[in-house]
């Protein structure tokens, strides 16, 4: 379990707005983020800015796996799908705070608006050839950190 800035936080949270959430005004982006619940997995594909066919093809599955699996927590905004290109100069941050230095998917859990935790899912481009088997990893994954959103986390006041 590995802990992240609050600021990471509401840059991840501006780019769940949308492509342009960095466009925002100051206003806008409270306003927005406001409508974001609190307590929430992200599930943040890191890829570089030219992307190769299979990282299309990785970003395209992991976003369908989630669609299937999480379709009314994915309309709620309970379970959030990015894509982030890390080698843009305004996602450094969130490329030094998740320790990106290639494409990665990672999984992030969020309680009370703060990251409480995150973790990389390495297996997800080897596992594009077995279909099932990612389908399997990443849900598992996603489905621990919706068991756990809403419980107290280690070292936080109850």
């Amino acid at each position: 379990m590995k802990m992240c800035s609050t600021f990471a936080l509401f840059l991840v949270t501006l780019m769940t707005l949308g492509r342009a959430g960095a466009a925002l005004g100051q206003t806008d982006a409270r306003r927005v983020a406001a409508t974001v619940p609190p307590n929430r997995v992200i599930a943040a594909y890191f890829h570089r800015t030219q992307r190769c066919p299979t990282c299309l093809r990785v970003s395209q599955t992991v976003g369908k796996i989630l669609k299937d699996h999480f379709t009314e927590q994915m309309n709620s905004n309970q379970v959030q799908f990015l894509e982030i290109d890390f080698q843009a100069p305004q996602n450094a941050h969130l490329a030094r705070a998740y320790q990106i230095t290639g494409p990665q998917l990672v999984l992030i859990h969020v309680e009370g608006g703060r990251v409480v935790a995150w973790q990389p899912m390495p297996k997800v481009w080897s596992l594009l050839i077995k279909p099932e088997e990612l389908d399997k990893y990443i849900t598992s994954g996603v489905e621990n950190y919706l068991r756990q959103l809403g419980r107290p986390q280690p070292g936080t006041a109850q």
